[in-house]
Parts: C-alpha cells; sequence; structure tokens
C-alpha cells in the first residue's frame, strides 16, 4: 500500500526532515517505489508509495494552487469521472489526469471538512490548513485504510503505520493494558480508537478529526442511511440495478496487470471474481487473474469450500490454487509476514496467507481482492424495528412480509425469532457463559474487563444487518488482518462500498433474502451448482481438530508464554481451560478458541519485536 506520515508543532518551529526520513524508513517494506518528503516551518509529510498504476505512481506530498494547502494521501476514489465533473462544474482544473491527491485538495478547498462526506472509495488522508493553521485528519466508510496518531508535546504526530510513528523517540512503545485485556479476551479490540500502544490511537472509520493548538475534535460524517425505500414495479429490475452498481464497484478496484482474489466456495468472492473475468475479456490487453481458496478437508471431510472453488473457476475459466490449512501449525509456525506486524494479531489462516502474499508477488500482483462483507451487506433488519413508524410504514412493512410468504412458503428468515425470543434462547451455546478464568484479577480490575467482556457480547448477540455491525465499535478493526500482512500488496473489498449498501438498505425484504438479489443477478455468470448451495453453517472446530490430531500443541499455549503476558495471565488456569477446550464435545464456540490463543500470540509478538 502507499504510506504516508507527518509531523506538526504549533509552536511554528521547523519541522527535522530526519523525522521525517525516519517515519519514511519504517513503511518502505510496503511502499517501495518512491518517497516524497515536505519539510516546513511547524509541519512536515512524508510519502512512500506503492505503484499499481501508472496514474497513482504520481503521488506524493502535493500543494493546492489555489489555498495554501498541503495534502498527504492514500486514496482511491470511485466513480473518479463523476468527482472531476463536479470539480470542473466548481471551477477547478481538474482533468482525468489529476491525481487523487489533486482531486481532495480541490474538493477540499471549495467544501472544508464536509468534503469527506462527499467522497466515495478507500481513504486516509491529512491536510494541513494554513489559513487556519489546523491539521485534518480522515478515513474512509469501513476503514479501509488505516490512519494512526500521537499527541506531542506541542504538536501531533500521524501516520498510515504504527510502525512510523514508532520511530520517534517521543512517542513511547509502552503497551495500554486496555487493549491487552481486549486482545486477551477477543483477539482484537473492543473500541477501533484502540492500538497497542497507549500513545498510539486509531481515526475511527467514517470519522475526520481536526486539530488545532486548541486541542481536537472528531465527527462521524457517515453512517448506513435508513428509511430508504427502492420499489420497482417489474422485479426484474431490481438484479439489473444491483448488477450494475456491483460491476462499478469491481471495475474501480481493478488496477495492474495482475489482480489476486481470495476465493472461497461462497457466492460473494465468486461473484467479484466472475464479474472481473468478465471485464477483463473486453480489455485489449487482459490482466492476468489468481484465485486462490483455503481448505481443510482432509480432516474436517465436510468442507467444501475448495470443490465449489472449483467448479466456480472451471465455469468462469481462471486459475485456481488451494492451500490445504489442515497442514500447518498456525500459531507456532514462523513466518516473516507476521513477525513485522506492529500489533499482535490473531488470524488462523496466517501461515498459508503469507505464503499466498508471496506466491501472488513472486507472479507480479499488486492488488488482492476479497469477498468480505456479503453477510453484513445482505443481512435482513428485523421486520418490526424498536423506532415508531407511521401508519403508511407499517402497511409497507406488512405488505413486505406477505411478498415474502407468498415467494417463500413462510416468514422464515425474516428475524422474527431473534425478535421474539429472549437473548439467551437465541444465543445458547454459541455466546460465552462466563468470563475467562486464566486471566489474572488484578489486570481485569486495574481495567474493568469484566464489564468489557459483558458489553461486547451484548452488542455482538444484537440483529445483524449493516446497521448494527456498523455500529459495533470495532467495526474499522475489521481490515486490520489484511494491513497487518506486511507486504508491498493493496486489499481491495468490493462489497465494502457506500454505493451498494446504500442500494441494498432500501431494498424490500424479500429481494435482499438469501441474497436473492445477488443471484438473480449472477446467473449468466456462474455455474447453478454454486447459485443454488444452500447456506450451510460451519463444519467443525478447524483449530480444536487441530490440537486432537497434533498438528498443533496445547501445551506449547501455556508453557513457553513470555513474563509480562504471565502477568496478565495465569499459565495454569490457561492450561485447565485449554484441556476442557480441546476435549470437551459441545457446539462450535469461535469466541473460545480465540481466546484460548491469545495469550500464546500476543506472547509470540512480543518476542518478535
Amino acid at each position: 500500500m502507499s504510506c504516508f506520515s507527518g509531523i506538526v508543532y504549533w509552536d511554528g518551529r521547523a519541522v527535522p526532515p530526519e523525522s521525517l526520513r525516519k517515519m519514511a524508513s519504517a513503511a518502505t517494506h510496503v511502499a517501495p517505489d518512491g518517497l516524497s518528503i515536505s519539510a516546513h516551518e511547524g509541519f512536515g509529510f512524508a510519502h512512500n508509495l506503492l505503484a499499481v498504476d501508472a496514474l497513482n505512481g504520481r503521488y506524493r506530498v502535493e500543494r493546492s494552487p489555489i489555498r495554501a494547502n498541503y495534502i498527504v494521501c492514500d486514496a482511491r476514489i470511485d466513480d473518479r469521472m463523476e468527482f472531476v465533473r463536479r470539480l470542473r462544474l466548481q471551477g477547478y482544473p481538474a482533468t482525468p489526469d489529476s491525481s487523487d491527491a489533486q482531486l481532495l485538495l480541490a474538493a477540499f478547498a471549495e467544501l472544508g471538512e464536509k468534503s469527506v462526506s462527499a467522497l466515495r472509495g478507500d481513504f486516509a488522508l491529512a491536510i494541513w490548513d494554513s489559513a487556519k493553521r489546523s491539521l485534518f485528519l480522515a478515513r474512509d466508510h469501513f476503514g479501509v485504510r488505516p490512519l494512526f496518531y500521537a499527541e506531542l508535546n506541542g504538536g501531533v504526530a500521524f501516520a498510515s503505520r504504527i510502525e512510523s510513528l514508532l520511530a520517534l523517540p517521543e512517542v513511547s512503545d509502552e503497551l495500554d493494558e486496555i487493549a491487552v485485556g481486549d486482545f486477551l479476551m477477543f483477539g482484537q479490540f473492543a473500541d477501533d480508537t484502540l492500538t497497542i500502544y497507549k500513545a498510539i490511537r486509531r481515526v475511527p472509520r467514517a470519522c475526520h478529526i481536526s486539530f488545532t493548538r486548541d486541542g481536537k475534535r472528531c465527527e462521524q460524517y457517515w453512517a448506513p442511511p435508513t428509511g430508504n425505500r427502492t420499489r420497482y414495479a417489474n422485479a426484474a429490475d431490481y438484479s439489473h440495478h444491483f448488477y450494475d452498481i456491483f460491476e462499478r464497484c469491481v471495475e474501480d478496484r481493478l488496477e495492474g496487470d495482475v489482480i489476486a482474489a481470495e476465493m472461497s466456495g461462497g457466492l460473494d468472492s465468486t461473484s467479484i471474481v466472475a464479474i472481473s473475468n468478465k471485464l477483463n475479456a473486453s480489455q485489449s490487453n487482459p490482466r492476468k487473474i489468481f484465485t486462490n481458496t483455503f481448505t481443510c478437508q482432509r480432516i474436517l471431510p465436510g468442507d467444501e469450500e475448495g470443490r465449489y472453488a472449483r467448479i466456480a473457476a472451471d465455469y468462469i475459466g481462471v486459475n485456481n490454487r488451494q492451500w490445504a490449512i489442515e497442514d500447518h501449525d498456525q500459531i507456532e509456525a514462523p513466518n516473516c509476514v507476521w513477525e513485522l506486524a506492529a500489533e499482535p494479531s490473531i488470524n488462523l489462516e496466517r501461515a498459508n496467507r503469507g505464503l499466498l502474499l508471496h506466491e501472488m508477488m513472486s507472479v507480479g500482483a499488486r492488488v488482492l481482492l476479497s469477498g468480505i462483507g456479503g453477510d453484513a451487506l445482505f443481512a435482513l433488519p428485523t421486520p418490526f424495528p424498536a423506532r415508531s413508524q407511521t401508519f403508511e410504514e407499517n402497511l409497507e412493512r406488512l405488505a413486505e412480509l406477505w411478498a415474502h410468504r407468498r415467494a417463500h412458503g413462510s416468514l422464515r428468515g425474516l428475524g422474527l425469532r431473534n425478535k421474539l425470543l429472549p437473548n439467551w434462547a437465541r444465543h445458547k451455546g454459541w455466546l460465552p457463559d462466563s468470563f475467562p478464568g486464566w486471566i489474572r484479577r488484578d489486570l481485569a480490575l486495574r481495567t474493568g474487563m469484566e464489564a468489557r467482556w459483558w458489553d461486547f457480547w451484548k452488542t455482538e448477540a444484537r440483529t445483524r444487518d449493516i446497521h448494527e455491525q456498523f455500529a459495533r465499535p470495532w467495526f474499522g478493526t475489521y481490515a486490520q488482518p489484511y494491513v497487518d500482512a506486511v507486504q508491498p500488496m493493496r486489499t481491495r473489498f468490493p462489497l465494502w462500498d457506500v454505493r451498494l449498501q446504500e442500494f441494498c438498505a432500501a431494498l424490500p425484504l424479500d429481494v435482499v433474502w438469501g441474497k436473492r438479489v445477488m443471484i438473480t443477478a449472477m446467473r449468466p455468470l456462474l455455474p447453478a451448482e454454486l447459485l443454488n448451495r444452500p447456506k450451510s453453517p460451519v463444519v467443525g472446530d478447524l483449530l480444536r481438530t487441530q490440537f486432537r490430531t497434533g498438528v498443533l500443541s496445547a501445551k506449547a499455549l501455556h508453557s513457553d508464554l513470555g513474563s509480562s503476558v504471565r502477568e496478565w495471565v495465569d499459565p495454569d488456569a490457561l492450561a485447565r481451560g485449554v484441556a476442557e477446550y480441546v476435549h470437551r464435545e459441545d457446539q462450535i464456540s469461535t469466541w473460545e478458541g480465540r481466546a484460548i490463543i491469545a495469550p500464546r500470540c500476543l506472547s509470540m509478538w512480543q518476542n518478535r519485536q
């Protein structure tokens, strides 16, 4: 990815170029294609380039020709030609050849802080407003591009990678015990403003922060819309309109000569690959497309991801490489891709993803497509929202319920069970019934861990439509595992697109249920066997099975913890928890598996820093 960093001093003293070079040097392993540094009185920016195509290969620190504003960014603008057209109507000299940084500067000159509300795409940006002597930081709607900051004595430093901030001597690397507690409980942070470091904070998704000498102000500029309604007389129009938007979402993310894609045997990722291949076929110089599938069929015979992925790949006409997860030690395996990560991570496919990224880079890929986001996109809101509705809205909702029953023979799938059953009955066997007993009591008391534990799971248990998911305080960390994969590649998420989210949020329940609109739209491009594949539950607990078959060592989870981790975790209590987890026969409990391995992952990360 392209990376950037910078420093602002409120007293106007010069920013040392050597400080900017230190920050930039910490990011060269993921953005090795060029460096731009701009040091001034009171502020300084640095930009590391990852060149995906010729246009963004001209990125650098930019200065506005209209006002004395400076920008540094990592951005990809959707509907770029429409964005250029709107700027030209406002009198700005925008052209199709203008860099994204130049376009963003022009938008900021016209709209100020409101400019990000009009943006569509993935972006993290920093703008120095010379007239107001303020620093403006902003992050995209879904948190695809990372952005961090650290408040200094008399200033602020910012960067798109944590490593760049840690390169400054004045930024402490002391760990934040609240973040440590979250990682031990959930394998992630329960608040997307946190990082593992006390001195460094994350800009939340869909937010902008303005810094001045007097302090900072953070505002959220977007949330998934509610109350919109899209209704067509002809049912086929829904799928046609969906496909038109979806194709643009994919097309906007295709850059470079080689494209890699993560492809399971499900609908979301295969649809992205099918559209990519269709768009590719119309090019005079087609891109190379490589798809990759993770499988675990040998020790979990019910796993059919590989079979369906192969069917889809053969039908579409693309290469498919399948990676067997089950034989890899996904916890202990040394892997340079993860050793360099600035924060600890629990990603049970990290050994495979490391191999995958190395191979994709060897064939020239700089872009990786992912199907993450599809389940949230098509998750149904409750048919009976808590907010009061007008008589007309109630009539419309009853008509939608009747249309669903007429089409499917019942009201199954509309969330009535979630609405009517108490919480304990809804999630019995899936949600935890006790706080992890191996976390030391003094840490839990100091950081309020038990309250955070129950608040996290109460939030997780709510209806899972896009509005509920977006409201989760940790939503902006979902893309973090891809950021942690420290390789010069950019991951793109076509289903995390504002255009698609706003369209699907306005559709009737009957059209969204079971991804019906997507299935109908993709019939010309995907095989019927995959389109008709029933939504199946997870076939088994891979982690538990690997312990039982000896691929993973249960003893290693508690016998070789670092000294600092032992201050937070009781190894004897953890050993009992691991033994119970490995040998118990019950419903799959993903939360427990993550909590079981978190101490070991944290210890390994600390040892490798």
